[in-house]
């Protein structure tokens, strides 16, 4: 910690950084690991963002984005089956003839 905070620049200047773009425009967009579903993508850039964050405050390395990359990569399936049951309801309507 440094002065009181765990980053020495801040978080603003951390979010300007060239790493930040290159993880977010090249690194959790593959579109090979990522979701196939726009809900389960949103679900995926959450859980990257909380898990970076989660890595970044309590983990031992300052900047965990390749971390929280890896792991979002594991709940991918588990992500993508989520998405889909938010589009379909859990009971069926019956019509009647």
């Amino acid at each position: 910690m440094h002065g009181g905070q765990p980053y020495p620049a801040g978080k603003p200047v951390q979010l300007r950084s060239r790493r930040l773009a290159l993880h977010c425009f090249f690194i959790a967009t593959d579109p090979v690991t990522s979701p196939d579903t726009r809900a389960g993508r949103i679900l995926f850039g959450v859980a990257i963002g909380a898990l970076t964050e989660l890595i970044r405050d309590f983990g031992l390395y300052a900047d965990g984005r390749c971390f929280a990359v890896l792991a979002a990569n594991l709940l991918v399936p588990q992500i993508d089956r989520m998405a889909l049951r938010m589009r379909q309801p859990w009971y069926t309507v019956k019509t009647s003839h």
